[in-house]
C-alpha cells in the first residue's frame, strides 16, 4: 500500500508537468488563432457577466466544502472549513488533470486519510469522498436515458454509437449504484463474493500470496467500515 501513497516529490512532479502541459497548449493555441477576428471576439466579453460567474464559481466552492464538512462531521470526524476547501480545490485540480476526472476521488481519499490534522481512517474517507458522487451518479443515471431518449429524433449524426454509449454509461452507474446499495444494505454479500473467487482454483495460489491476501483482508475491513460510516451519516 505504502507504494501508492503519494508523497510530496511526486505531487509537485505532477504539477510542474501539468503546469508544463497547460502553459505550452495555451501558447501554442494563441499564436496559432491569434488574429483580428480573436481580438474583436474578446472586446466585445461582458465584464459584468465575467465577475458574476467567477463568483459562482467561489460559492459553487464553498458550498461543496460545506457539504465535505457536513458529511465528515455525520461520521463523527473532524474537519474545518478551510481544510474542506482545500480538499475541494486539490481534488478538482487533480480530477481536471486526469482522463475522465479519474484522479478526484483518490486524491480526496489521500487527503482525508494522511494530510488533515484530524486523520480520517480510509474506511470512513472512502465513505466522505463516494457518496457525494455516487449521489450525483444516481441522478445522472435516471436523467441522461430520460433526456437522449427525449432528444433521439433531434440526432441524426452517430445516433446508433451515441446509444450504444448512452447504453453502457448507464449500465456502469447502475452497477455502482448496486454495489454502493449493496455496501449500505448488504455488505456480508459482497464479502462472501470476495470469499468465493478466492477459492477458485485458478486463482487459490494468486490468493495465497502475502501482498494479495494482506490487501484482499484490507479491502474487507474498508467495506464493513463503510457499512458503519454510512448509518452513522443515517443517524446524524
Amino acid at each position: 500500500m505504502n507504494e501508492l501513497i503519494l508523497n510530496k516529490k511526486r505531487i509537485f512532479k505532477g504539477l510542474i508537468i501539468s503546469l508544463v502541459i497547460g502553459i505550452t497548449t495555451f501558447l501554442i493555441i494563441t499564436f496559432v488563432t491569434n488574429n483580428q477576428n480573436v481580438l474583436a471576439g474578446l472586446s466585445y466579453i461582458n465584464k459584468k457577466y465575467l465577475f458574476f460567474s467567477l463568483t459562482l464559481m467561489v460559492f459553487s466552492a464553498m458550498i461543496a466544502a460545506i457539504r465535505i464538512k457536513t458529511t465528515a462531521e455525520a461520521v463523527n470526524e473532524k474537519i474545518t472549513f478551510v481544510e474542506a476547501l482545500k480538499v475541494y480545490y486539490i481534488s478538482n485540480f487533480a480530477g481536471s488533470i486526469t482522463p475522465f476526472f479519474s484522479g478526484a476521488l483518490p486524491a480526496q481519499i489521500y487527503l482525508f486519510n494522511k494530510n488533515l490534522r484530524y486523520k480520517i481512517p480510509l474506511g470512513k474517507a472512502t465513505m466522505i469522498a463516494t457518496v457525494i458522487p455516487l449521489l450525483k451518479t444516481l441522478v445522472f443515471a435516471i436523467i441522461t436515458p430520460i433526456v437522449f431518449f427525449y432528444f433521439s429524433k433531434t440526432i441524426t449524426l452517430y445516433a446508433t454509437f451515441s446509444t450504444i454509449l448512452v447504453i453502457l454509461v448507464t449500465s456502469f452507474s447502475l452497477f455502482l449504484i448496486y454495489l454502493f446499495v449493496l455496501m449500505v444494505r448488504q455488505p456480508e454479500k459482497i464479502i462472501q463474493t470476495i470469499f468465493k473467487i478466492k477459492k477458485f482454483s485458478c486463482l487459490s495460489n494468486f490468493f495465497k500470496k502475502e501482498k494479495v491476501s494482506s490487501l484482499t483482508d484490507k479491502i474487507i475491513f474498508e467495506i464493513r467500515k463503510f457499512h458503519k460510516s454510512f448509518y452513522l451519516i443515517k443517524e446524524n
